[in-house]
């Protein structure tokens, strides 16, 4: 009874619809790019602790993500109760600060993998209010150490309210040694960098950014062909930060279509 107390709890904003009814649009076929791109395997497999995918409005994003979302889940599914797959969608609809029910949600379904509620979340059930998104990564800290690895999809992140509170959090999920068996991906539209304060970063962080570009919203099945065929991706990797993040940090290569 208790346990579904804190799950009731846990559960702020529910981003299940929003992902069904992507995957119901998605195109097969569509973003396969991705998964041939070394930067994929990176960050499935290797060190790659984050991923940014983010393009024009209309370019199929939340489409992509969920198509990725499934990808992911059954790599985990193959691979056992040591792999986890989150996922949250931001919405302006919502017209809220994302960040504590993102954290929330993460919670929730990483108690409902794992078959139990460990005792950080339950002690912040216990204490009443409404968590700070402090005490939740606190929280998540020691739920993700149940894992080998978890994976975090945060779409739509420029439709959160005080964005700058959710940027924060993803920098901290993608760069604190805390969570160094977390991996995230995250998309939005075009932004000059994905994080804008990097104020405690490791130098050993690999961040890839991929830029995917479309040139129009899809409509037809002919235009869909059509985008597919015309667009290019770019690949930026940052190796080190700095205060003011300088060019001389970012080297980029231009990915041909195909």
């Amino acid at each position: 009874m208790q346990e579904l107390q804190v799950y009731n709890w846990l559960h702020a904003t529910d981003p299940s619809d929003l992902h069904e009814r992507s995957c119901d649009t998605y195109e097969p076929g569509t973003g396969e790019w991705l998964f041939r791109s070394p930067s994929w395997d990176s960050w499935l497999k290797e060190k790659t602790r984050c991923l940014w995918v983010h393009g024009i409005p209309g370019a199929g994003k939340t489409i992509f993500a969920s198509h990725l979302i499934e990808t992911a889940r059954d790599y985990c599914m193959d691979r056992g109760s040591g792999y986890a797959c989150v996922y949250y969608y931001c919405y302006f609809g919502h017209a809220q600060d994302e960040t504590a029910p993102l954290l929330k949600w993460t919670l929730l379904e990483l108690c409902r993998q794992v078959g139990r509620v460990p005792l950080a979340v339950y002690k912040l059930y216990r204490h009443g209010g409404t968590p700070s998104p402090r005490a939740l990564m606190t929280a998540l800290e020691q739920v993700v150490q149940a894992f080998h690895r978890v994976f975090i999809f945060i779409e739509a992140v420029d439709e959160s309210l005080h964005r700058e509170n959710l940027l924060r959090v993803i920098q901290d999920l993608a760069t604190d040694q805390r969570f160094k068996n977390l991996r995230v991906l995250a998309t939005s539209r075009e932004v000059r960098t994905p994080f804008y304060l990097p104020t405690r970063c490791q130098r050993h962080t690999r961040i890839v950014v991929v830029e995917l570009i479309i040139l129009s919203a899809f409509s037809t099945s002919t235009s869909r062909r059509s985008c597919r065929a015309s667009r290019y991706r770019y690949l930026c990797e940052i190796t080190s930060w700095t205060e003011t993040l300088p060019s001389t940090s970012v080297q980029s290569s231009r990915l041909t279509a195909g």
